[in-house]
């Protein structure tokens, strides 16, 4: 579960007025085809860049925190900064360590060869749940755009992995459902095109596509996306996501489902 899956929610957020202060936000995912979860507790400071301008420059800002995600497969503390000098743009940082172990057989699986299948029953005759520490880099450049209801985000990740003790020239990372060296990079992209039917509520479809370039691995999907908001107060916010659709490319899957669930609080 990456970092642009993340970004649907600030479709949601669109041209909000910057304040500064601390915020804290709690993060659940989870995912059929490939079937994973995670946890995600992010504390920022947020440096508004501006006062209150007009709508293009008023959500400008600096977030600087740290971040923690937990699933069966991974603990990765990490360095978060998000720069959004302009409504219409925003960049992402994140950089850390990550370490994998063995929860239910899933974390890193050493590959016999680069082009091994990775489907379930090929994965149980590999070594499963493989343990290892190493150092993780995404830095997730996004466009926006806004006509009218109509609400567009295109965001490219570039992924840096460096594993520093696995033994194996290729391995398969659960998390990323992905074949990869253990020191590699992993190229996604995502594309949203949403419609604002008021402050709450919105929906539209999400086209994903990730590639291992070293490995000449790639998927694509199209799903439809929905997206519910709720300002319980004025520091405190819950938002979900739902993702459902097809792979148009995929070595072992054809559907694919996802549920995310945030809740933000401005301390």
């Amino acid at each position: 579960m990456t970092v642009s899956f993340s970004l649907v929610f600030a479709s949601a957020q669109w041209a909000e007025q910057a304040l500064k202060g601390f915020v804290l936000t709690n993060t659940v995912k989870g995912r059929l085809s490939p079937s994973g979860g995670v946890l995600n507790s992010l504390l920022y400071y947020r440096f508004p860049l501006f006062g209150r301008y007009e709508k293009l420059w008023r959500s400008a800002h600096l977030d600087v925190g740290v971040s923690n995600t937990v699933s069966p497969a991974f603990d990765t503390f990490s360095i978060y900064i998000n720069f959004e000098p302009i409504a219409v743009f925003d960049i992402t940082l994140v950089s850390g360590i990550q370490s994998a172990y063995n929860t239910f057989d899933h974390g890193i699986t050493k590959l016999p060869s680069s082009d091994s299948s990775t489907d379930e029953v090929s994965l149980d005759t590999y070594k499963r749940g493989e343990t290892d520490t190493g150092y993780l880099t995404k830095v997730a450049p996004r466009i926006k755009a806004a006509i009218g209801p109509l609400l567009l985000a295109h965001v490219f990740t570039y992924n840096s992995y460096n594993y520093t003790t696995i033994n194996s020239d290729s391995i398969y990372i659960s998390e990323l459902d992905t074949r990869m060296h253990p020191k590699d990079s992993i190229l996604e992209n995502s594309s949203y095109l949403l419609y604002k039917f008021d402050k709450r509520f919105r929906v539209g479809i999400n086209y994903y596509a990730i590639s291992t370039p070293t490995h000449k691995y790639s998927s694509n999907r199209l799903s439809l996306v929905s997206n519910y908001t709720h300002q319980f107060s004025r520091k405190v916010k819950l938002s979900t996501a739902t993702l459902a659709g097809i792979y148009l490319s995929h070595e072992n899957f054809k559907a694919f489902f996802a549920l995310q669930c945030s809740v933000r609080v401005k301390i």
